[in-house]
C-alpha cells in the first residue's frame, strides 16, 4: 500500500502496477515522514481527497474517521460471531458422529452466542480485544 500525491489530491494505491501507472504521469509518493506527521499511519488504506488535504505549505491534514459508535462495535461484534457460528453448524447436529466434539462444539457455539452480553462488550467489535472462546479441534 503507497500513499501518493499529485498536486493537491492525495490517493493510495495497492498494486505495483497502479503504482506505477500514477508515477508514470506525474504522481509522487508520499514519504513515511510526511505520513507520520499528517497522523495517517495506520489508515494508509483509507487515504482520499474526501479526509486529506494538501497545505499551501505541501504539508498535509488528515482527517482521520469518527470512532465506530457503540451500535456499530454491537453490529460488527454480532456479524463476526455468526460468521463463527456458520463455520461450525456442521459439528453441532444431532448426527455429527462424535458424542464428545458434537458437546464441545455445542458449547463453543453457546460462548459464541452469549459474548454480547458479556461484561465489557462490545470491546472492539469483534477484533483482537474481543475474548473469543476457544475453538475446539475437529
Amino acid at each position: 500500500m503507497w500513499v501518493i500525491q499529485r498536486g493537491n489530491k492525495v490517493i493510495n494505491v495497492d498494486s505495483d502496477d497502479n503504482l506505477n501507472s500514477h508515477i508514470a504521469t506525474g504522481w509522487e509518493i508520499v514519504s513515511d515522514v510526511a505520513i507520520e506527521a499528517a497522523g495517517m499511519r495506520g489508515y494508509e488504506n483509507i487515504i482520499s481527497p474526501a479526509n486529506t488535504v494538501v497545505n499551501a505549505d505541501g504539508s498535509l491534514t488528515f482527517t482521520p474517521p469518527a470512532p465506530p459508535s457503540e451500535t456499530e462495535l454491537y453490529e460488527s461484534l454480532r456479524l463476526e460471531a455468526e460468521r463463527l457460528l456458520a463455520a461450525t453448524d456442521q459439528y453441532g447436529m444431532d448426527d455429527y458422529p462424535d458424542n464428545e466434539r458434537r458437546a464441545a462444539y455445542r458449547a463453543y457455539r453457546a460462548e459464541l452466542r452469549a459474548l454480547n452480553r458479556q461484561e465489557g462488550a462490545p470491546w472492539d467489535g469483534g477484533g483482537p480485544a474481543t475474548p473469543w472462546p476457544t475453538k475446539p479441534e475437529v
